[in-house]
């Protein structure tokens, strides 16, 4: 065997469907984080409504001790009313997102498993190879080291 002969690395017969399954993670990604950026929003609209809920409680307790009237009391009955149907409201779109946000990590996950399958795929032919150069690299050392020791063994 010719000491210049080197194998020439086979391109990966799948490479097209690793490229087509790196795409599709990368929108299910992206898919996943949006969902996850609806979700924060809609917690972060709860916990302001929350707040301002809150504030104008406390705003009705100084009312209170300052005294009111039957109207302010109605005014605030009426805004408290409105606000805990604004929060259930919410609460709700909450979980149905949340819900979508939990379906939409699955099929990531999912996608990532079917990418990472054709990568190991793609590792052992690369590392056959690697071993089959090895290999070859070895038995050309050896025929030089052999061809050497013969021409040494001539020479005496």
């Amino acid at each position: 065997m010719p000491y210049f002969y080197r194998l020439t690395m086979k391109p990966f017969k799948l490479q097209t469907a690793l490229n087509v399954r790196q795409r599709f993670e990368k929108l299910k990604q992206k898919e996943f984080a949006e969902q996850l950026q609806v979700v924060q929003q809609i917690q972060t609209h709860m916990d302001e409504i929350k707040q301002s809920l809150s504030e104008r409680e406390q705003q009705l307790d100084v009312s209170k001790r300052q005294g009111f009237t039957i109207m302010e009391l109605q005014i605030h009955s009426n805004y408290q009313q409105g606000v805990k149907q604004d929060l259930k409201r919410l609460s709700r779109q909450l979980k149905e997102q949340q819900q979508l946000a939990d379906s939409r990590q699955r099929v990531l996950i999912k996608a990532t498993q079917k990418k990472r399958i054709l990568e190991i795929l793609k590792e052992k032919q690369e590392s056959r190879y690697k071993e089959e150069q090895k290999r070859i690299e070895q038995a050309m050392m050896d025929e030089i080291s052999q061809n050497q020791y013969n021409l040494k063994n001539k020479e005496r």
